[in-house]
């Protein structure tokens, strides 16, 4: 059989060479237009809603995110199935997740990414990010990291093909700074140490004791009570006693701010990062 097999390929070479060429052109043909996905979808009826809100409490994102999320999602067509980690439907992929972003964009100061759990993990341990494709900026100062960020973010706006933007935000919990003025605290002859360990005794708390059960230890912590520590006028108000019998303030003692601290840190190969997450449609549009 292979005998004459090769026996019509040398008697009929000009065929041989027409069919071999033809076979070739419809590879190039094929390879074209083959769809090439940086992560295949493996799991075409799932999508995950992942969402993150900067210098938000656990409690607050669920109630201002979280169930506003569910009450939309419940409207949408062809969902068949909601949990508030995953979406199941049996519809286009495509077309539930540009219906879900019409309604999320909505709600401001989110970032959002749809995905899907397999595909989630495999960009997670790939890149560190949940995000198809990453770009990380390294640094020590997390205000111009973020900076840097929005530039390239508005950058990428305009290149064709990029969908699906968004930057991990890392400043954004609010923060009570309280700098001692020293002085201030030298006109009425408090040490700042004074000053430090009021504000760690009356917020944080300190040991005054240990509470002994068989071989455990624990320590017994005082500290105000909630009323006396909770607002940000409460803990301005924080008495200190002088040496001249005088009950001031931390108001006449320190310069009390709120600003925007660090609300999470990203860290890699020892040093600071902030990413940037995107979809790129190119390469699959190209190949098409």
């Amino acid at each position: 059989m292979i005998r004459a097999l090769v026996d019509f390929a040398l008697d009929n070479r000009l065929l041989m060479v027409a069919m071999a060429t033809l076979l070739f052109m419809w590879g190039g043909v094929s390879f074209r237009s083959l769809p090439i996905e940086a992560y295949p979808d493996v799991a075409n009826n799932y999508v995950n809603v992942i969402t993150q809100w900067p210098g938000r409490a656990a409690e607050e994102v669920e109630q201002q995110v979280t169930i506003p999320i569910e009450i939309v999602m419940n409207g949408l067509p062809h969902l068949e199935h909601l949990r508030s980690t995953s979406l199941c439907f049996h519809q286009d992929k495509e077309q539930l997740i540009a219906a879900m972003n019409r309604e999320l964009v909505k709600i401001p100061g989110v970032i959002w990414n749809f995905s899907q759990p397999i595909a989630d993990n495999m960009e997670e341990a790939v890149s560190g990010v949940k995000g198809e494709l990453a770009i990380k900026i390294y640094g020590d100062d997390l205000k111009l990291l973020e900076d840097k960020g929005d530039q390239i973010l508005r950058v990428m706006r305009g290149i064709q093909g990029i969908q699906d933007l968004g930057l991990f935000r890392v400043i954004g919990q609010p923060n009570l700074n309280l700098e001692v003025d020293r002085e201030r605290s030298a006109r009425y002859q408090i040490n700042v140490a004074d000053v430090q360990d009021a504000i760690q005794t009356a917020v944080g708390g300190n040991a005054v004791s240990q509470v002994l059960q068989g071989e455990q230890r624990y320590d017994l912590v005082m500290r105000y009570l909630p009323r006396y520590r909770d607002t940000k006028e409460a803990i301005e108000d924080i008495r200190l006693l002088s040496p001249s019998g005088e009950r001031v303030s931390l108001a006449q003692l320190c310069k009390v701010q709120v600003q925007d601290g660090a609300s999470e840190i990203y860290r890699e190969a020892n040093s600071r990062y902030v990413a940037i997450k995107s979809v790129c449609l190119a390469a699959t549009s190209e190949a098409r």
